[in-house]
């Protein structure tokens, strides 16, 4: 990949004087990147590197406030790390932390899939027919391979009530370390989405990190303390028996294209369906069979979609009509349940998982 073709700025290696002297404030961070950043830390073993990707979505702050927070504390990490400070253009877009990707732009995150790989793998970032989003996860992936870690962490927010919790493509020993440094949840997904640690796992172990509702104390705090532990020490301590709860098989449930979406405390005029606007209380319950997730529209027409990793819509297999609501027709397991109207429409309502 050519200097010209680059969008990724390198800061080079940062000693603890350049990391101390960097901008206190997480926009005055951004606006001093000026674009997609990586940066790399020295550490007491220089034959390891540990990666940390972070703002991969522009409306995901936690990771980016503990990544800042760290770097500038100038503490020498157990390991090399590099980290991936992504999608800057659509965090400051106004109003700051407002945007997921820019408009008129494709999710990041949804960029990762095969022919990205490929593209990266070439050394390719300007392929015809791609987004400027491709080329950017093209690079980001070449760059990110190029380092070599021994592991991978993707720092994300959600816009529901959640706790912190672990998402992978896989739950063996190594995945599970991670995830505990965490929280408590760990969610096997099988699903091909185009995420970063999809394309990532293959070479090295990589989990995302949904460290709870964006904007909030408690997912900042959750972000730095694993992060923290994360970096801190040379061996990383195994998952111990019963720290977490396995959860896997997630099913994406959506609103379908042709239905207009609401979000409200009872049926909205207009709105082929309204979910439930305390609906995210339910994450990472067990609902059983008959609960009510929102209300169908005045035209009765079915309005979800719910596909798992083998494509087919099963929605009605879920869920059902009762008296002009949707309820679950059998018990379930939600997560990432928003009542953000524009998350839910640009990516899903919320997914179902199960206990494995």
């Amino acid at each position: 990949m050519t200097a010209a073709a680059a969008r990724i700025r390198d800061l080079g290696p940062l000693d603890r004087d350049a990391r101390r002297a960097l901008p206190a404030g997480d926009v005055d961070f951004l606006r001093w990147l000026g674009g997609s950043a990586i940066a790399r830390v020295a550490g007491r073993d220089r034959a390891r590197t540990r990666a940390v990707a972070t703002l991969v979505h522009g409306n995901e702050p936690s990771g980016l406030r503990a990544v800042l927070g760290w770097l500038r504390e100038g503490a020498t990490p157990a390991t090399d790390v590099v980290v991936w400070i992504a999608s800057v253009e659509a965090a400051l877009g106004p109003p700051f932390f407002a945007h997921r990707a820019l408009p008129g732009h494709r999710d990041l995150n949804r960029c990762f899939g095969a022919a990205a790989g490929a593209a990266a793998a070439a050394g390719d970032g300007d392929a015809p027919n791609r987004s400027p989003e491709h080329a950017l996860a093209a690079e980001a992936l070449a760059r990110l391979r190029a380092a070599r870690p021994e592991l991978l962490v993707d720092l994300h927010n959600n816009t529901g009530h959640n706790p912190a919790y672990a998402v992978g493509p896989a739950a063996d020993a190594a995945h599970r370390a991670v995830a505990a440094l965490f929280g408590r949840y760990f969610v096997r997904s099988d699903l091909a989405l185009g995420a970063l640690v999809e394309a990532t796992d293959p070479h090295f172990p990589s989990v995302t990190i949904e460290c709870g509702r964006a904007g909030s104390a408690e997912a900042d705090a959750a972000a730095r303390a694993g992060l923290d532990r994360l970096l801190a020490d040379a061996a990383i301590p195994p998952c111990p028996t019963g720290a977490l709860e396995l959860l896997v098989d997630p099913v994406r449930v959506e609103v379908r294209p042709d239905v207009t979406l609401a979000i409200g405390d009872g049926p909205v005029a207009g709105a082929g369906f309204t979910m439930s606007a305390d609906v995210d209380r339910h994450n990472f319950q067990r609902l059983e069979a008959g609960v009510p997730i929102g209300w169908v529209g005045a035209s009765g027409a079915w309005p979800l979609l719910a596909r798992g990793a083998a494509g087919e819509d099963r929605a009605r297999d879920w869920f059902e009509l009762r008296d002009g609501r949707v309820a679950t027709r059998r018990p379930l397991v939600p997560i990432m349940m928003t009542t953000n109207p524009s998350i839910a429409r640009s990516d899903c309502l919320f997914y179902i998982v199960r206990p494995a």
